[in-house]
This record gives C-alpha cells, sequence and structure tokens, in this order.
C-alpha cells in the first residue's frame, strides 16, 4: 500500500497499551496485523483520501509506529490520553486547514465500510459552509464498523480548545456531537440495527470470532467488504450458532 497526499484526512487511532487487549493492532489474523486489513479497506475509498495511523508517543507503540512507516503509512504519534489532541495535532501535522474534511477511524473497526465514509464526504462537499460533521447515530444496536465520523479541522480545532472533560478528550467527539447548535450536522443511517451484534475487536477472544466473519466474506465477496456483506456474513455465523453475541 502506498499513499499519496491527497484532499481528506482518515486518522486511525491505536495503540499497543490497551488494558484488554495489549498488542492489538499488530496482533494476527489470517496472517496479518488486523491493522492491515483496515488500511487495505480504507485503500478502496473513491474520494481523494490520506490516511494516517495516529498512535502515541510511547516507547510501547515504537513497533506499531514501524509496521507504518514500513507500509508506506503516514504516521504521527502524540498523547495517550488526550486523544482529541492527539486527532488535532495529526491534522495540522499533516496540512490541514479550516475547510479540510477529517475522517475519525477506530484501529479495532477493521471492516469499516469505506462506501460509508465516501458518503460521508460527500455531504460535507454538498452542503460545504452549513455543516461541519457527518456522522453515524450513537446507537448500541447498531454493530461497530458501520459508523462514520466525519467533520471539517475547524470543529476538531474549536473541540480542542473548548472541550475540558477528560472524557471528552479520550473518546474525541462527545463535545461536538452534544453542541448541536455549534457544529451543524447530517446524522446517515450506516445499517439497519443489528441488537447483540458487535464486530470490533476489543478482547483476545474477539480474533477467532473475526476470523470466522472473514473466512465468510472471503467466500462469497472480494475487497472492499461493504456493509451488506458483513451483515450476511454475521447472519451466516449465526443461523449456524443458533445466534452470537459479538463478532
Amino acid at each position: 500500500m502506498e499513499w499519496s497526499d491527497m484532499a481528506a484526512l482518515i486518522i486511525v487511532q491505536a495503540r499497543m497499551g490497551s488494558s484488554r487487549f495489549p498488542g492489538k493492532p499488530l496482533a494476527k489474523l489470517k496472517g496479518r496485523p488486523i491493522l492491515w486489513y483496515l488500511f487495505h479497506q480504507l485503500s478502496f475509498c473513491r474520494n481523494e483520501v490520506t490516511p494516517i495511523l495516529a498512535t502515541t508517543d510511547r516507547q510501547r507503540d515504537d513497533r506499531l509506529a514501524g509496521w507504518g512507516w514500513k507500509n508506506r503509512i503516514k504516521v504521527f504519534r502524540g498523547s495517550e490520553d488526550d486523544v482529541l489532541g492527539r486527532y488535532r495535532d495529526a491534522a495540522r501535522a499533516f496540512g490541514a486547514e479550516d475547510e479540510t474534511p477529517v475522517v475519525r477511524v477506530a484501529g479495532d473497526d477493521i471492516f469499516t465500510d469505506p462506501r460509508l465514509i465516501d458518503a460521508a464526504l460527500d455531504l460535507l462537499a454538498s452542503f460545504k459552509g452549513r455543516i461541519d460533521c457527518v456522522f453515524t447515530p450513537v446507537d448500541e444496536a447498531l454493530p461497530a464498523s458501520v459508523y462514520v465520523e466525519s467533520y471539517l479541522f475547524s470543529a476538531l480545532a474549536r473541540a480542542h480548545v473548548e472541550a475540558t472533560d477528560p472524557s471528552d478528550r479520550e473518546h474525541v467527539t462527545p463535545y461536538i456531537r452534544r453542541n448541536i447548535e455549534k457544529f451543524p450536522r447530517i446524522e446517515i443511517q450506516g445499517a439497519p440495527p443489528c441488537p447483540g451484534i458487535q464486530i470490533s475487536i476489543d478482547h483476545p477472544e474477539d480474533l477467532e470470532l473475526n476470523k470466522k466473519v472473514l473466512d465468510r466474506l472471503q467466500s462469497f465477496a472480494t475487497p472492499p467488504y461493504s456493509v451488506a456483506d458483513l451483515l450476511k456474513a454475521m447472519e451466516d455465523i449465526e443461523g449456524e450458532k443458533g445466534g452470537i453475541t459479538s463478532v
């Protein structure tokens, strides 16, 4: 994979120090680090984008940063705890201006659909000057990997200045989501509700479940995998096992 300098910034947050799953970004799934699958999905975005791996400046993330550089991915290193600051600084380091679109992606949502990112970027462009953000709603019934959070850099920079709650700093966008009057937005639906089903890799045991999803996807689809592909794969697995609570 090789990325060129492009218009929108897709910032992927990842770190090796997860308490629930140390070393998670480079954990192997069918012989490849899980992060590889995410960046491979992002490589299919139709819009001009620059994916960035935003990790921490802690020594334990040296190997993760090295993996990014080795794979010709742009890398930024910043605060471990102030993730909002890490996002702002990463975007600024790669030339973001007020109107630059920024997309937030979590490194454990490896099947993020690039079509959803394109839809958000298209809306930001179509409503230029009238909105600051395009989000999927926060809904526990929606599986991870079908979320999208995109906003103008000006909104990210404003949140960085105004947000003081530690939770807002850690989770990046809650301040923007809460303050509708400050940050005009459009909400889009990424998928139909699927209560009890999650795809994110949060614990080591999630690797085996994600392997089953990937095996199923590879049996009937080719990258980039879509939200519809994911739902079909999960339905197939659920049909075989009589119900799943996390994938």
